[in-house]
């Protein structure tokens, strides 16, 4: 049963692709139709997981049942579609005619890169969530929101939980829901990996690009390390990406065919999904919008691209109401509290803008030597110092195969190279359309490194922009490489991926101590893979939970604090499928009107508490490392002896 209920909306999107396809095969300029459906059912397939989500919240109804129900009326409604319209003899007989013949280098290329995702795929599926910002607010944030039956906000001290963009967490709370535990919690950004890798050629070839400049994008866009590290994890960059590149691909397609009624949905809800998912999207996006409304703009006038804009605003608009409506009843803002915006984004002073350009570049640069590393440091604060705008807090760090720090050195030298390359080459061709997309691209990732505050893990927040340079590259080298230098080129960059996929720090297929953290994933332990980045606080968490079970006691308080681990309680107590309700018991002010009155803990995990005997009546019974265990049926709250 849950492999059924899981793969409803799967069933769902292959559905709706059958009667996007059919539909376009209509029109005799179709081009790549099958990549226009996959494009369009996949927005709306992201935007029916935040609308049942959302209206099923508002009964707290977001349950497996609920899910399941909502899901199946949607696949019942697109399976009749397709069955009435005769949209599936159509597809099957447009399959018939299409069949890949693809060359002896294409074959081994896309064997290679099917083979290599799908190892990813696997680690994903058998690896608990343990990267720290997961264990910290991505699937805490999914447990509770599957607890409470709804996306209501609920009392917690690490608000990240609350007011950053759900949708990635939303669509793994979707999964979780209908599979019954959080197994295909890691499905969504490698889902995201493997749909990106669909729409880059299909952006390549709609700048150009012939065959072999899209194989090029492909494997541009697979190798890169920071995608491949996280294309297993349950982060939400490479949601992010794949958002950002149906954007774009939109824009392009609608910018290059008449069809602007029927893409225009579809570019509004590849906005808003992208938005709902990261904040740094709204940077991201802001230039291709303007892109997008300038060109309908010379193209059409002013009566259409003012429906245009509607359409499009209005559609993202509706997807992020909910979330917006949230935040502004708890902080009055619907991106938050102030201080969130001001502690992610600076606005650095003209000589400022060159050095932060050079902080987020220089960051994919570390090197395994820390005399280098410490000599580069120097040399960038004495240029920042000279421009009067010292980054004094620069650094490198080496981590070549960590999911928060590595960096990308070589895609990002030739994605600069193919910018540097496309001046001459958009020059040629004389393509408003591809000029619109290169400069679109260069301004997002101009602002990205210009108004982002520095810290180590900005390659993190790079990934979408050098998923978005990939089919820029591939344009440029079909244009410019001669077919055994693309070979060549396309060979490197399917196997020097090849160690980030094997050796990935915390999720390693080939253990190789100490350059990753645990053994084979294969072979480690559930516990040890969770602790992967915290191995010293592995026993102490399972010692505190372990003691909670020996109580049955399934009424849990925790009373931490915003940097403590918080989704390893909820994982060892299989919470809350289990049964074990989990609350936070201490929020801050102005979250106590969540806090409900009917919760009595019979039992409290505590990770502030230093040496207290009492907490709010119960009994300190063990200590765990930080953890401290209170026990006892006489909860008072506010009572602390």
């Amino acid at each position: 049963m849950p492999v059924i209920l899981v793969s409803l909306p799967l069933l769902v999107f292959l559905g709706l692709v059958v009667n996007f396809l059919a539909r376009l095969l209509e029109d005799p300029g179709r081009g790549e139709a099958w990549r226009t459906a996959f494009v369009l059912s996949a927005v709306a397939c992201g935007a029916a997981v935040t609308v049942s989500a959302e209206l099923l919240s508002l009964f707290r109804a977001l349950t497996q049942t609920g899910l399941a129900l909502t899901w199946g009326i949607l696949l019942a409604a697109v399976a009749t579609v397709a069955w009435r319209s005769g949209a599936l003899s159509r597809v099957l007989a447009w399959l018939r005619d299409r069949l890949w013949r693809p060359h002896f280098l294409e074959a081994f290329l896309a064997l290679g890169v099917a083979i290599l995702a799908l190892v990813i795929g696997v680690i994903a599926w058998i690896s608990p969530p343990n990267t720290t910002d997961s264990l910290l607010y991505h699937m805490s944030r999914v447990v509770h929101w599957a607890q409470n039956a709804s996306l209501a906000h609920y009392p917690t001290t690490y608000e990240h939980q609350l007011w950053f963009p759900p949708w990635a967490e939303t669509a793994i709370l979707t999964l979780r829901l209908l599979w019954g535990d959080d197994q295909p919690a890691g499905l969504i950004q490698w889902a995201s990996m493997a749909g990106a890798l669909v729409v880059v050629p299909g952006i390549a070839g709609l700048l150009g690009a012939d065959r072999r400049g899209r194989l090029v994008a492909v494997l541009f866009a697979f190798g890169l390390p920071m995608g491949i590290l996280q294309a297993s994890s349950t982060q939400n960059d490479y949601a992010s990406a794949f958002w950002l590149v149906c954007l774009a691909y939109l824009i392009l397609l609608t910018l290059r065919s008449p069809r602007r009624r029927w893409h225009g949905l579809g570019l509004g809800m590849a906005l808003g999904l992208g938005l709902l998912t990261k904040a740094t999207f709204y940077l991201f996006a802001l230039p291709f919008v303007i892109w997008y409304g300038i060109a309908v703009w010379r193209q059409s006038g002013l009566g259409t691209i003012l429906r245009s804009v509607l359409l499009v605003v209005g559609a993202a608009a509706v997807l992020n109401l909910g979330f917006w409506a949230r935040n502004w009843v708890t902080y009055g803002g619907p991106l938050g509290p102030g201080t969130l915006v001001q502690g992610h984004l600076r606005l650095p002073s003209i000589l400022g803008i060159p050095a932060a350009w050079g902080a987020h570049l220089l960051t994919h640069f570390a090197t395994p030597s820390e005399p280098a590393n410490r000599a580069i440091e120097a040399s960038f604060l004495r240029l920042t110092s000279a421009l009067r705008a010292p980054m004094t807090d620069f650094h490198l760090t080496w981590a070549w195969n960590h999911e928060d720090l590595a960096g990308s050195p070589i895609h990002v030298v030739i994605a600069l190279l193919a910018v540097l390359a496309s001046v001459g080459w958009l020059r040629a061709r004389r393509d408003p359309t591809a000029a619109g997309y290169v400069a679109a691209a260069t301004v997002a990732s101009a602002l990205a490194g210009a108004l982002v505050t520095w810290n180590p893990y900005v390659p993190r927040l790079h990934l979408p922009l050098l998923v978005l340079g990939a089919p820029l590259v591939g344009a440029v080298a079909g244009r410019w490489l001669r077919p055994g230098w693309i070979a060549a080129l396309c060979v490197g960059l399917l196997l020097i991926s090849t160690p980030w996929v094997l050796l990935n720090q915390t999720r390693p297929v080939i253990g190789w101590r100490p350059r990753t953290a645990i053994v084979s994933v294969f072979e480690a332990s559930e516990e040890n893979i969770l602790f992967a980045n915290w191995l010293p606080l592995r026993d102490d968490f399972v010692g505190a939970v372990d003691a909670v079970q020996a109580t049955g006691c399934r009424q849990i308080g925790m009373q931490i604090d915003s940097h403590d681990l918080e989704y390893p309680f909820w994982l060892l107590l299989r919470a809350p499928q289990s049964g074990m309700r989990l609350e936070h018991i201490d929020p801050p002010s102005h979250l106590a009107r969540y806090v409900d009155p009917a919760f009595r803990p019979c039992a409290i995990l505590c990770m502030v508490c230093g040496g207290r005997a009492r907490l709010h009546g119960l009994e300190r019974s063990g200590t765990f490392g930080p953890i401290a265990l209170y026990l006892g049926s006489t909860y008072a709250p506010g009572e602390d002896d």
